[in-house]
């Protein structure tokens, strides 16, 4: 049976030069390669990337933890709780990662800045009637309909609780 690191083979890790990349990151956020590699794989799954997308999440996550009031591990924090809704909405791990970034320097970090963003992205998915009010008041009522990754996030959203209420039964 071949090993495999976080479901990514130890042939794809020296492959894609993702090994490489890991270290690096590891030094430049001053933590161990495991906490690395479990954020930085952490991160393109979430997103739905590739592992050669690797050099692009780690450039992402350097820049956001040096210039932003975050570490390597509340960014971590962050993106395990908003990466899955914000790629379902059509936002990238750039976008994701500044607003993070910007709550960071506001004081708010890790899973609460991540859990604070996912429910800010969903509110804007589904905004309630007094949400939509406002949105109406400001000339934005037509965001969702001019955004087709509003409705692709909502179809994402039901299959993904699906997927997840199928998952739970089978460990139970």
């Amino acid at each position: 049976k071949k090993k495999k690191i976080a479901g990514i083979s130890v042939k794809e890790m020296v492959d894609d030069k993702a090994l490489e990349g890991l270290v690096k990151l590891s030094i430049a956020a001053g933590t161990d390669v495991k906490t690395a590699a479990g954020i930085s794989i952490a991160a393109i799954k979430g997103f739905r990337l590739e592992m050669s997308d690797m050099g692009r999440v780690n450039d992402v996550l350097v820049k956001t933890f040096t210039s932003t009031n975050t570490t390597i591990e509340t960014l971590g924090e962050s993106l395990k709780m908003a990466a899955p809704v914000a790629a379902a909405a059509g936002i990238s791990i750039e976008e994701t990662a500044a607003a993070v970034g910007a709550l960071g320097n506001a004081g708010i970090q890790g899973t609460m800045a991540g859990t604070g963003l996912r429910m800010a992205i969903n509110k804007l998915l589904r905004p309630s009637a007094e949400a939509r009010k406002s949105m109406q008041k400001l000339g934005l009522d037509g965001i969702l309909t001019l955004q087709p990754a509003g409705m692709a996030a909502q179809a994402t959203m039901r299959s993904l609780t699906v997927e997840i209420d199928s998952s739970k039964k089978q460990v139970e």
